[in-house]
């Protein structure tokens, strides 16, 4: 006999954030075994239930990708969203209230989700599924870089990738990039995430450094020996060469500490 598990799938891609773009959507049908139903928070007065929850998925879920991306900020491209209605739904009388939609909050919104929809008038919960396609410019490696090289303009170049929940860390722009220093070694044409990279060290443990203080008018320079390692605007501990003292200061410069007494 053939299988009568037909669900309903839409197909909707949604224009990037301000952009205030909407491309048409598709409708299609398919084989597809429904593990849950996702909910938004809207109501509809006119149309079919299965318009009614398809436009409050949509709108929810546009809703909470503009969220991320705003608060993620990159070359974002236009997004797509594939929600699933199970089988029967059509049977479900038109909702008379807003339908009530479950948040996920401030997670990630790509991918699967799920959500579910509740309906008080008349009274109804279905469960629905989508999946959510997020596309964005990246920076991405032009070649294999080793571990301590720093990274200049022509090591990167932009690729359009599809963000997953494991791309969350990706740095998303090339100034973010561009004079930091690698952790460990990165592969060519890979995205390169925030745990990879760190700013270079401008002043290394046990190394002669030249002391600074004093105020505009005047300033007074030593020789001195670092006690820790430090990147630009870190605060370390240092040695002056001559007395001996112990001080802090910040790393203001290549081999160079402003210090303070």
């Amino acid at each position: 006999m053939p299988n009568r598990d037909k669900s309903m799938r839409y197909i909707k891609r949604h224009g990037k954030i301000g952009s205030g773009n909407s491309l048409p959507h598709l409708f299609s049908h398919r084989l597809f075994p429904l593990l849950a139903l996702v909910t938004a928070g809207h109501s509809f007065a006119d149309g079919d239930v299965t318009s009614q929850i398809s436009q409050a998925l949509t709108a929810g879920l546009n809703q909470q990708v503009h969220r991320w991306q705003t608060n993620h900020p990159g070359r974002w491209r236009p997004h797509q969203l594939e929600i699933t209605m199970p089988v029967g739904v059509e049977r479900l009388q038109a909702c008379t209230q807003p339908l009530k939609i479950s948040n996920n909050a401030d997670r990630f919104p790509g991918g699967q989700q799920q959500r579910q929809i509740k309906c008080t008038s008349p009274s109804w919960v279905l469960f629905a599924r989508a999946e959510v396609t997020m596309k964005a410019q990246v920076p991405i490696t032009t070649k294999k870089l080793s571990k301590g090289a720093v990274i200049d303009a022509e090591s990167i170049r932009w690729r359009t990738i599809t963000i997953e929940a494991r791309h969350q860390s990706i740095v998303m722009s090339k100034q973010e990039l561009i004079g930091q220093q690698t952790k460990r070694g990165i592969r060519s044409d890979s995205p390169i995430l925030k745990s990879l990279v760190t700013a270079p060290l401008w002043v290394k443990r046990g190394e002669l450094i030249i002391l600074q203080a004093g105020t505009e008018d005047f300033v007074a320079t030593s020789e001195g020996v670092a006690l820790e390692s430090g990147s630009e605007g870190q605060r370390i501990r240092v040695r002056n060469s001559k007395s001996g003292k112990v001080v802090s200061g910040i790393v203001i410069e290549k081999g160079k500490v402003q210090t303070f007494y």
